[in-house]
């Protein structure tokens, strides 16, 4: 069974000229929101198997989409901090757009597509596993995710009207994205990230002081543009 895992703010560099993205797909030793555990070398395998140096198995897509294929990894190594990645962003449409939402700061998350091999259930009640070994089939960019949502919206140190104004700055600057999207189905997926979103300004809307504008993606999205599926 395949199993994904996302983390946020990972990106350590961001080359627009060359297409190249630097950051990291997986971090080691936190508990992450589906109570697992990554301990270093649980990539050493997969990747002396299937890295870039060996088979170059390892794609790296976009929301674990094997349609919307960014590239293949040109390094991918652990270091102290967790799954390093180094890719050159083909220069498709969808790559063109996802280099100006990594510029615009709309996206700033990593995720894996991997099987467990070897873990240790360190709390069988809570269901908390040491994951030792994992076989890693690709590495996705991806938009902001329900689990990583809620994660956010319930961050220790902010009221509500604080959390309330993070979220709505986010839409904000994934509006923004919108207009210079290179594309009508690039909108498209930007305009579901807003959807998730405001699902959670609903829940914090009480406290506001502004009322929740509701903008249509309509003017920017062609729906008869969309590739046939």
């Amino acid at each position: 069974m395949l199993e994904y895992k996302s983390i946020a703010t990972k990106i350590k560099d961001i080359d627009d000229v060359k297409g190249i993205i630097t950051g990291y797909f997986s971090v080691f030793n936190n508990v992450d929101l589906g109570d697992d555990i990554m301990r270093p070398g649980a990539f050493a395998k997969t990747i002396r198997e299937n890295g870039p140096e060996a088979k170059n198995r390892i794609i790296h897509l976009f929301n674990h989409d094997p349609d919307k294929i960014l590239s293949k990894p040109n390094v991918l190594k652990e270091d102290s901090e967790g799954l390093y990645f180094e890719t050159k962003i083909s220069k498709t449409t969808l790559g063109k757009d996802v280099m100006q939402w990594y510029a615009d700061g709309v996206i700033d998350e990593h995720s894996i597509g991997f099987q467990t091999i070897k873990y240790t259930m360190l709390d069988a009640e809570k269901g908390l596993r040491e994951l030792q070994e994992v076989k890693l089939w690709e590495g996705s960019t991806v938009t902001w995710g329900m689990n990583e949502l809620a994660k956010v919206v319930s961050v220790k140190g902010l009221n509500d009207i604080e959390r309330f104004d993070n979220i709505s700055k986010k839409i904000d600057n994934i509006e923004k994205a919108i207009k210079n999207s290179k594309s009508d189905e690039g909108a498209y997926l930007l305009q579901l990230q807003i959807e998730e979103l405001k699902k959670a300004l609903v829940a914090l809307k009480p406290v506001a002081t502004e009322p929740i504008i509701e903008k249509s993606w309509l003017s920017y999205f062609n729906p008869a543009a969309l590739p046939v599926r």
